[in-house]
């Protein structure tokens, strides 16, 4: 760890906005080399986009008000920083082979893998970024307010409280439960497409962590305009 301490904090800030924007970059790649064969699949794969789109642009966003607090003395934080990048860099790939995988219809066994993987990935994401504001924005060289510093508080147990959301994901039943739907293709008989449970769960998870989070922001811009706070860390990083 004794290396990291000679880590320019810009020069981590400038690795994360290169990972962030490959990953991004990734997620659109990806899409060109997978041609729809039908209206169903082109509204799928937009779908996809938005999803992995959306998601990394919110962990930017965390992940970037954050970084902005490192100091090089703390080697942890860097540790974090390292790994929640490593798992941006692996979200794409795992979307895309879930979401590509249902409409071409690839073997199960895989999907249910990919997919544990993908709910895994954004887990830890989740847990990271609260340890993260825990070892960085809590520091007690930033002197915030103990009454700000409560809000804080929540809006980490909040991120862990996401994350065991998220990971929830992984219980079989929520692959066991499926809704089976045909798709129209004119060059070739009907397919079928299999949606299990777990799709439907991730969009209640990450709405709830959504809606969470933002009520837990607001909470701490009203702490900081009556503490007279300059700047509110929580509500930033909702």
């Amino acid at each position: 760890m004794a290396a990291l301490s000679h880590i320019s904090p810009s020069r981590v800030e400038a690795l994360g906005d290169m990972i962030f924007g490959l990953a991004l970059s990734i997620t659109a790649i990806q899409l060109a080399f997978a041609p729809p064969n039908n209206p169903v699949e082109v509204v799928g794969y937009i779908a996809e986009f938005v999803v992995s789109f959306g998601l990394l642009v919110w962990i930017w966003t965390s992940y970037t008000r954050i970084t902005e607090r490192i100091t090089v003395e703390r080697e942890k934080l860097l540790l974090l920083s390292a790994l929640l990048l490593m798992l941006v860099s692996l979200e794409p790939y795992l979307l895309f082979i879930v979401w590509s995988g249902v409409f071409l219809g690839r073997d199960q066994t895989l999907l249910d893998l990919s997919s544990i993987a993908w709910s895994l990935d954004v887990a830890l994401m989740f847990l990271i970024l609260g340890l993260m504001m825990r070892q960085g924005i809590l520091h007690p060289a930033h002197e915030v307010p103990s009454a700000l510093s409560h809000e804080i508080q929540n809006l980490i147990h909040w991120r862990y409280v996401s994350a065991a959301l998220i990971a929830l994901a992984i219980l079989p039943v929520f692959w066991s439960w499926t809704l089976t739907t045909s798709q129209l293709n004119d060059a070739s008989p009907p397919k079928l497409i299999v949606l299990h449970a777990r799709y439907f769960y991730w969009v209640v998870a990450l709405g709830a962590a959504a809606i969470g989070g933002r009520w837990i922001a607001r909470r701490g811009e009203r702490t900081m305009q009556r503490v007279g706070y300059v700047r509110s860390p929580a509500a930033d990083d909702a």
